[in-house]
């Protein structure tokens, strides 16, 4: 016994080892330019202390940001936070589920899987009752191999009934021997249909694809188009090698204060001046907007 421990401790660290030599060869090469159409709005500090200190913001700013990005032509807005609980005030949840129903298309909100996942709950989780997605929100099918799981926090059903694609923030953080995060789901499996990732539904959104028109092809491990078109092959166990765009500083061109576009929006909305709306169609026209929190006062920063 004390010789199989040592084998299996060398084992694992020899596992690690190779694992920085990989992170090593990956922060030596050459990074790709981001794509100029992404665009990362953040709640940063500026914004919580814009609004007390406090988190979440209220539902009413989300709703006319929400409102104004895509009234300027933004292809997609994903929150990559949950709204898995109602507001105090139920009309502001009104107001937000009204514009998300308006612009549903273009609409990403996050789900996220709650206990441990693992190959085992594909082929046999059931959804428990009360968390079960509408089927138009899932892609149908199993899909062997695939990690998945049953304890959804899922958005409240005001925003399940907005029509707005549903797309899961989880990450398997015991995947790698050292705990780093070197690879993301692109589906998970719930009960007998996939739930797909964030940025793929985003992806999906700002092509004009409604995850209700995807379709699972077991055999060729892929997602086709309804019209039978390819659009992304799966790999194994559905897990998709993460290629991070780098540091902070890489996307100083395309980040932008909430508080920040909210003033765009604003002055645009009050304002009869041509030159301010042209500005916010410049800030935000063909954009896939990502809603997210960065604030180091946060207890989450992604």
């Amino acid at each position: 016994m004390p010789l199989l421990a040592l084998f299996l401790g060398q084992q694992h660290f020899l596992e690690i080892v190779e694992l920085k030599m990989q992170d090593l060869r990956y922060r030596q090469r050459p990074l790709a330019p981001i794509h100029p159409d992404i665009l990362v709005i953040e709640i940063d500090d500026q914004t919580i202390e814009q609004y007390g200190g406090l988190f979440p913001l209220p539902r009413t700013q989300h709703a006319v940001l929400l409102n104004g990005l895509l009234s300027a032509g933004a292809r997609a807005v994903a929150f990559d936070f949950l709204f898995s609980t109602p507001a105090a005030e139920s009309m502001h949840d009104q107001l937000l589920g009204n514009v998300m129903a308006r612009y549903s298309k273009h609409v990403v909100l996050a789900t996220h899987f709650r206990a441990a996942l693992d190959p085992a709950h594909a082929t046999a989780g059931i959804p428990q009752e009360g968390q079960v997605l509408p089927p138009e929100q899932t892609i149908p099918g199993i899909l062997p191999g695939v990690y998945g799981g049953t304890d959804l926090d899922l958005p409240t059903e005001l925003y399940l009934q907005s029509g707005a694609g549903i797309a899961h923030v989880t990450f398997l953080e015991h995947l790698e021997a050292d705990g780093s995060v070197r690879r993301a789901p692109l589906v998970l499996q719930y009960g007998s249909s996939l739930v797909p990732g964030f940025g793929l539904v985003t992806w999906l959104q700002a092509q004009g694809i409604r995850v209700q028109d995807v379709r699972l092809d077991v055999e060729g491990r892929r997602l086709l188009h309804v019209d039978g078109r390819p659009l992304v092959d799966l790999p194994d166990a559905a897990l998709h090698e993460i290629d991070y765009a780098g540091g902070v500083d890489e996307f100083v061109a395309h980040r932008m204060s909430y508080v920040e576009a909210l003033g765009l929006i604003y002055t645009a909305s009050q304002s009869e001046d041509a030159e301010a709306a042209e500005r916010l169609s410049e800030a935000f026209k063909d954009k896939v907007v990502l809603v997210g929190l960065t604030a180091k006062s946060s207890y989450s920063v992604d």
